[in-house]
């Protein structure tokens, strides 16, 4: 096709890719860039007000544009975890085209003198679950449950019940302690 002297002429590439140049023009039987070439057409990031939750800036670590034959590392808010960490561009295309931000799980704490897990309903607890703290044989937890919320459990520590074997015998298991919690005499015993 002829252009007219200053009509512009639009590069057209195959799908997935884009030109080099926006525009070309024709002047004095020329075209101004003379030539142009096809890329790889890059990503634009999951549009944010589709993603809650999704943190500050664009929902990709990487920016707003992901070029082909990278990846978008998902972003969330803190106690938010992604449901998918990364995404592939190719040709334009994010794989998958989007991700959602789930409150996140805690996981059952170090706590000396604890089992391992120190938790009673494993290693993880989904946000909003509890923990019921395990403790060792001869220790007692400081709580009765602790409550995970975005990614944070609530603390306790495992504390020993008897100094000694011969209090053991004595006091007859966990109630002295629970006793001495609750401000009442552990039934003669000497808790230390």
């Amino acid at each position: 096709q002829n252009l007219a002297s200053w009509e512009p002429c639009t590069p057209q590439c195959s799908p997935g890719y884009v030109p080099s140049e926006s525009l070309l023009r024709c002047r004095l039987g020329n075209l101004t860039p003379s030539t142009f070439s096809c890329h790889e057409a890059p990503c634009d990031a999951p549009e944010k007000a589709l993603i809650l939750n999704s943190g500050s800036g664009p929902a990709c670590v990487e920016g707003g544009v992901i070029q082909s034959r990278s990846s978008c590392t998902s972003k969330c808010d803190e106690g938010y975890t992604p449901s998918v960490q990364s995404l592939s561009c190719s040709l334009g295309t994010l794989t998958p085209p989007v991700f959602s931000c789930e409150p996140s799980e805690c996981l059952a704490p170090l706590v000396s003198d604890a089992a391992n897990p120190a938790c009673a309903e494993g290693s993880q607890i989904g946000h909003d679950g509890v923990c019921t703290p395990a403790c060792l044989s001869g220790y007692a937890a400081s709580e009765k449950q602790v409550s995970c919320s975005l990614g944070q459990l609530q603390s306790f520590t495992c504390e020993k019940l008897w100094s000694s074997e011969a209090e053991r015998g004595l006091c007859g298991g966990i109630e002295p302690l629970l006793e001495a919690k609750e401000g009442k005499s552990p039934g003669g015993c000497q808790l230390s």
